[in-house]
């Protein structure tokens, strides 16, 4: 029988890509991490992933598990959840980043659903740097979203980082070698914005910003049409679109993203509180739902 206290070392390699990344994500060590995986080989007589010094890669049996592995903590959350407390009830105003919230992040917000039938949660979704302004005009109770550096709300907890990358469509690379360099960017305010052009003109390299848009499938589509390169979370990166090795294209390394869950001044309901610690126990629910080997390389583990 699978050991689901080995599940979640193996959904973060899976879905980083890597040992080390895994480590980070979970709080586990690099060998605690390896050791889990192997036991959870051992058991199953099967091998999950096939490892050399430069990549990491599901077998066919650990893209199988993959799936159960998921399906099977989302239910054991949402078990948790109504053994603790059914009786919730009242209403929470959650604000969400526009990226974010084509993660698996509903995933979270369903089990919290099932879990408190009685609780009224109303979502909007927003610009990070907007949704921080209207939580200290408490529009809202909870706030997930990105912020600019640690001295940008610094009472806020980061409850996750994930590198920065430069993203284009495959076949088209050739974009990222173009100067001035065309890009696809969401419309200011915005968090990677602002990182992406400051580190470009920290570099000296010249820029048009050739494709604008406020949603997240909007600079999807100006990029996978070829009007520019963009940055994202690199467990963000889409299925249509591949991450640029900066180096390769004499691009800057980009600082990495700091995920925040931001709360409302003053003390906060119940349920409220509940989903908080919900969305804190779960930060790696918020990457993008693919699988890091199927459109580019990964980092050596």
């Amino acid at each position: 029988m699978i050991d689901a206290q080995l599940l979640p070392a193996f959904v973060a390699v899976a879905e980083t890509g890597s040992f080390t990344q895994a480590a980070a994500r979970t709080g586990l060590s690099q060998s605690s991490i390896s050791q889990r995986v192997r036991r959870l080989e051992d058991s199953l007589g099967k091998t999950l992933f096939l490892r050399d010094t430069h990549r990491v890669e599901l077998t066919a049996a650990g893209a199988t598990l993959l799936e159960y592995a998921r399906s099977l903590l989302a239910t054991l959350a949402e078990a948790e959840l109504r053994v603790r407390d059914s009786s919730l009830s009242g209403e929470v105003r959650l604000g969400i980043a526009e990226d974010i919230a084509v993660s698996r992040l509903p995933r979270i917000l369903q089990s919290y659903r099932r879990a408190h039938a009685n609780v009224v949660l109303h979502v909007q979704i927003d610009m990070s740097l907007n949704l921080l302004e209207r939580l200290d005009k408490r529009e809202f109770d909870l706030v997930l979203c990105k912020r600019l550096n640690p001295r940008h709300h610094p009472e806020v907890r980061s409850i996750y980082t994930e590198p920065l990358v430069w993203v284009g469509v495959a076949g088209a690379q050739g974009i990222a070698r173009m100067r001035p360099l065309p890009l696809a960017l969401h419309s200011d305010p915005s968090v990677t914005r602002r990182l992406v052009l400051d580190q470009l003109k920290q570099a000296g390299i010249p820029y048009r910003v050739s494709h604008t848009s406020w949603s997240f499938a909007g600079i999807q589509a100006g990029v996978a049409a070829g009007l520019g390169i963009s940055a994202c979370g690199r467990g963000f990166v889409p299925h249509m679109l591949c991450a640029l090795d900066a180096a390769e294209y004499g691009l800057p390394q980009l600082p990495s993203l700091d995920f925040v869950l931001a709360r409302r001044q003053g003390e906060l309901s119940r349920a409220a509180d509940a989903l908080a610690d919900l969305i804190e126990r779960n930060p790696m629910a918020l990457e993008y739902p693919r699988l890091p080997a199927a459109h580019a390389p990964l980092e050596p583990y």
